[in-house]
């Protein structure tokens, strides 16, 4: 009974407005006496309507390829921003009831990711998956700038580098304490609408964490505010040390960063 009603309710979606157009087209040609239908009131009409109509044809290939972004980012798919939060919201409802996999999800940081890979095209991961390998070869020697060509999430992604690449490079040549000094001064440049804000705060949290090794109040606010995994292995740090099998905080300052950003869309 109820497919039955969602098929007539589809058909009628479908034929409606093509029934009412020839309702409009017949009431105005009998009203017209059939000067509707004149050669020059069809020329007339058509001249006025081509452009519209191109325009409409226009937007319906771009939004067939997903490439067009309207109220959010757009991904190849057509996954929107605006449709995720609509998805948060009621995930968040469901949780107020009790849900427990909606309380999963509320408590992971699978929405953060999901923002993440709206802005991630292929055309923008085939760029970012070539930086990151010029990252890890280049090592101090890194060095990139914006391009004309580059997408959002593509030059969030070399300022990201960038900076760590300077962290790591103070960290070679010089002490925790000037590699502590440097972050400090990077904490007041932290915003939180950044794409890549929880990696940022995490890699300064963790610069702190090293030279003061006070992690009582480090690494909070990612690991409850934004459930970003990393922090949430610091603060509960597992008896093998290992998250996703790679033993972190034992791990060098230079192979963390690398981990980080091999989970820059994972986490």
């Amino acid at each position: 009974m109820k497919i039955q009603s969602k098929l007539n309710t589809k058909l009628l979606v479908n034929v409606f407005p093509w029934v009412s157009l020839i309702l409009v087209v017949t009431v105005f040609g009998v009203a017209s006496k059939g000067l509707l239908f004149s050669a020059y009131n069809l020329k007339t009409i058509f001249s006025q309507s081509v452009l519209f109509i191109i325009g409409g044809l226009g937007l319906s290939f771009l939004f067939a390829q997903g490439k067009l972004a309207f109220d959010g980012f757009t991904k190849s798919d057509g996954t929107k921003i605006k449709d995720i939060v609509l998805a948060k919201g009621l995930i968040k409802k469901a949780a107020d009831f009790h849900n427990q996999e909606a309380i999963d999800f509320i408590n992971s940081n699978k929405l953060n990711v999901a923002k993440k890979l709206t802005m991630l095209t292929p055309e923008a991961k085939v760029k970012i998956d070539s930086l990151i390998i010029r990252w890890k070869e280049d090592r101090l020697g890194f060095v990139t700038k914006k391009t004309i060509y580059d997408e959002e999430i593509v030059w969030n992604v070399k300022q990201l580098l960038q900076e760590f690449t300077s962290l790591w490079r103070t960290y070679s040549m010089f002490s925790w304490k000037a590699v502590r000094e440097e972050a400090e001064a990077k904490y007041d440049d932290l915003d939180e609408s950044d794409v890549f804000f929880k990696e940022r705060k995490f890699v300064l949290d963790l610069v702190r964490y090293y030279y003061s090794k006070e992690k009582s109040v480090l690494f909070v606010k990612l690991a409850e505010d934004y459930h970003y995994p990393l922090a949430q292995y610091m603060i509960h740090r597992p008896i093998d040390n290992r998250i996703d099998g790679f033993a972190f905080a034992k791990s060098s300052f230079s192979n963390q960063l690398g981990f980080i950003v091999d989970h820059l869309f994972k986490y």
